[in-house]
């Protein structure tokens, strides 16, 4: 799979916060926070879902559940819901059904949090994937991560 990897960026930046996250606002009724400067908040959001869009969806399903070892949550054929988190997902689409084309400039990159950082990245140093930045945690950093390239180039 690495010789198909320069083709494409995807970036995947995987990163480990060092202290528990600090909200603003204040507890509703609910116990939830309300953060003043977040209007989706008011809207009730539950989830996200971030969409890519490939010229080769087989390629990208493969990346995403075999190398990175996501649950394939919907299958609609042309595309693929995986499912990342309880409430967070990664849409893979088949760019000749999609709203977008797989050239199109991809400046996106997808954090995701874990406390098991040096486990993770001990993971991903023994799949086929590339690596744009390794893992180099340093001393005073407010997080640590790494950055893999997906076979498209996010």
């Amino acid at each position: 799979m690495k010789k198909y990897l320069p083709l494409f960026l995807l970036i995947l930046f995987l990163a480990s916060c060092a202290s528990t996250i600090q909200y603003e606002g204040e507890l509703n009724e609910k116990g939830e926070y309300h953060v003043p400067v977040n209007p989706m908040n008011d809207f009730g959001m539950t989830a996200s879902n971030v969409f890519f869009y490939y010229s080769n969806l087989a390629r990208a399903t493969k990346f995403y559940t075999e190398t990175l070892g996501l649950n394939v949550a919907a299958d609609y054929g042309f595309a693929k819901i995986l499912q990342v988190a309880q409430t967070s997902f990664i849409t893979l689409v088949d760019e000749t059904k999609g709203m977008h084309k797989s050239s199109e400039p991809k400046s996106v990159a997808i954090a995701l949090i874990t406390d098991q950082l040096d486990e993770w990245w001990d993971y991903i140093e023994k799949q086929d994937a590339q690596i744009k930045s390794p893992y180099n945690p340093k001393e005073g950093r407010p997080h640590h991560g790494f950055v893999v390239i997906d076979p498209e180039g996010y």
